[in-house]
């Protein structure tokens, strides 16, 4: 919460997440907006969100504080979700919701309060879980008559700023759940159990713990 509310300037909308296949810690959702015409008349400043994935934490920690300035600024505004992993294992393990309806059920969302806040949002970009179009199609239907224009793609956080930087948001919140990540099952009080890593079966951090 918090941050400018848009509501004389059409806006642009990207949405990523961070956790979908670890073996520990929470899947966080975000999106990251901004006035079209802001992108257009800043485009070295917006030229800087890059997706997370090619970036270490550092240079994470380094471009969220950028992303950060802009919202005080007023030049831009994000939200995230934190799905915790109990959540994610019970509608699955209940046969509730599949980890693909819980992302899109988590982008509507997010969308949904952005809409509320009173945002003029007219462009979302959205990087796909699941196939690209009949996901498009599914926004398009839930937010029909809106006004708002959807892209769902493949490697939509290599291609759009907005994606980009909502994926920038949700590893870095991601990473500060883990840093501060309190176990609740019996027999993880030792502090080597601290040292897992980044909680992905492919850093050898975590395969070791």
């Amino acid at each position: 919460e918090g941050g400018k509310v848009f509501k004389d300037k059409q806006c642009c909308l990207g949405i990523d997440e961070a956790g979908r296949g670890p073996v520990l810690g929470p899947m966080v959702y975000a999106c990251c907006y901004w006035p079209i015409e802001f992108q257009d008349a800043n485009p070295e400043l917006f030229k800087a969100y890059v997706d997370s994935k090619k970036t270490t934490e550092k240079e994470r920690e380094g471009i969220y504080k950028k992303i950060a300035a802009g919202r005080d600024e007023g030049l831009l505004n994000y939200k995230y979700f934190n799905l915790d992993p109990n959540v994610l294992s019970n509608d699955q393990l209940g046969n509730v919701r599949n980890l693909n309806e819980i992302s899109h059920d988590t982008a509507i969302a997010l969308i949904e309060a952005t809409i509320k806040e009173g945002t003029d949002l007219k462009e979302v970009y959205v990087d796909t879980v699941g196939p690209p179009d009949k996901y498009k199609k599914k926004l398009e239907n839930y937010f029909a008559g809106s006004g708002i224009s959807f892209v769902v793609e493949s490697k939509a956080d290599d291609s759009y700023r907005c994606v980009s930087a909502a994926s920038i948001v949700a590893k870095f919140h991601r990473d500060a759940f883990l840093k501060n990540w309190e176990f609740i099952e019996p027999g993880f009080k030792d502090p080597s159990h601290k040292v897992f890593g980044c909680g992905y079966p492919g850093d050898d951090i975590t395969k070791e713990w």
